[in-house]
């Protein structure tokens, strides 16, 4: 079959945006001193937690405010274990795109809804942070695409997707 169409859907989210991404590490909470993760940390970036502390880390289900130069640019509503994202949570960021999913060791794993600024959602399974599984990317103005997906890209003989970056981009699937 011949391919019909390729495109690359690189969403600059408020979420991670990687290029700008420094180290992951702990960031604390400058009222409290409760630390969670930071998988994405950001320049100027600070966070507000509203939970539960346990051994200086965030525990069980809470808020967390992210904040850029003291203005707010999301939340997320999240079950907390040890400081990192486990269980259940939704994501909230500024430009209106968010999740609503499964984390796991604080990354996107299990099932999951994002939804992006344009309107566009993805619903299906997660790994690793990225779209792996099963899954249905519902874009606005273009036909719907469903299928396996594999590090965040999906492959047909119409169409090759990539919903996030991916080092190397989409491989074979």
């Amino acid at each position: 079959m011949t391919r019909l169409g390729s495109y690359v859907v690189l969403l600059s989210l408020a979420v991670a945006p990687l290029a700008l991404a420094g180290e992951a590490g702990w960031i604390a909470d400058v009222k409290t001193g409760c630390k969670i993760w930071n998988l994405y940390p950001q320049p100027n970036e600070s966070m507000q937690w509203s939970g539960d502390c346990r051994d200086g880390l965030a525990e069980g289900r809470g808020t967390v405010q992210w904040l850029a130069n003291g203005q707010p640019t999301g939340t997320c509503e999240c079950e907390y274990h040890e400081g990192k994202r486990n269980g259940r949570g939704i994501e909230k960021y500024a430009r209106g795109s968010g999740y609503d999913g499964d984390f796991l060791d604080d990354k996107r794993d299990g099932q999951g809804t994002m939804t992006f600024p344009s309107g566009s959602t993805y619903v299906g399974e997660w790994r690793h942070g990225v779209p792996d599984g099963y899954g249905v990317y519902t874009p606005l103005k273009r036909p719907v695409l469903k299928g396996r997906w594999v590090d965040g890209c999906l492959r047909t003989d119409e169409v090759e997707v990539r919903l996030f970056y991916t080092k190397g981009g989409c491989g074979q699937v």
